[in-house]
């Protein structure tokens, strides 16, 4: 049997998502932590987020196949100021699954997610753990460094985990 990197579901377990939460995705890609996440929304939504128009294409099909009209996919690169454009404190939970390890200006998107976070909102990080000798290139990211950046957005860590084998998680409260 094939090894499981991020189990999504496994993961989403860890969080609370209530039924009628507004949820922002970064780089939601195809969609492997977007469908699982849309299925729990039965009465909110998810913002999918990612510079990549072909994966969101891919995304939409697979939620329309599943019959999810809770998705909304839009087209921006995280690492400009305010490129979400949602308003400020609009959001109950940001994910930004697995793709920190592919950005330059990481405490730019870590700012953004604050931004568009409500009070007492929650930011799920998870990525590619730093040291490990395989898997994509990239500047992986110290997980110290995320919390100094959170802690200075006033993000708290709630809780601290590891995703897999290869990958670490967190969460952090405004």
């Amino acid at each position: 049997m094939p090894e499981i990197f991020v189990d999504p579901q496994k993961i989403l377990q860890r969080i609370e998502i209530k039924p009628d939460f507004i949820v922002a995705e970064f780089g939601a890609g195809s969609g492997s932590f977007a469908i699982p996440l849309a299925r729990k929304l039965e009465d909110g939504r998810l913002y999918a987020f990612d510079i990549q128009s072909e994966v969101l294409s891919v995304l939409k099909t697979k939620a329309e196949a599943e019959g999810l009209v809770n998705i909304e996919t839009r087209v921006c690169d995280l690492e400009e100021p305010e490129a979400t454009r949602l308003a400020n404190e609009s959001i109950d939970l940001v994910t930004i699954p697995n793709v920190l390890f592919q950005i330059q200006k990481k405490e730019q998107v870590l700012k953004e997610a604050a931004r568009i976070l409500k009070k007492n909102g929650r930011v799920l990080i998870i990525d590619w753990l730093p040291n490990i000798p395989f898997g994509p290139k990239g500047e992986r990211v110290d997980p110290l460094f995320l919390k100094r950046i959170a802690k200075n957005l006033n993000l708290e860590l709630e809780s601290e985990f590891a995703a897999g084998n290869y990958h670490f998680g967190m969460i952090f409260l405004k």
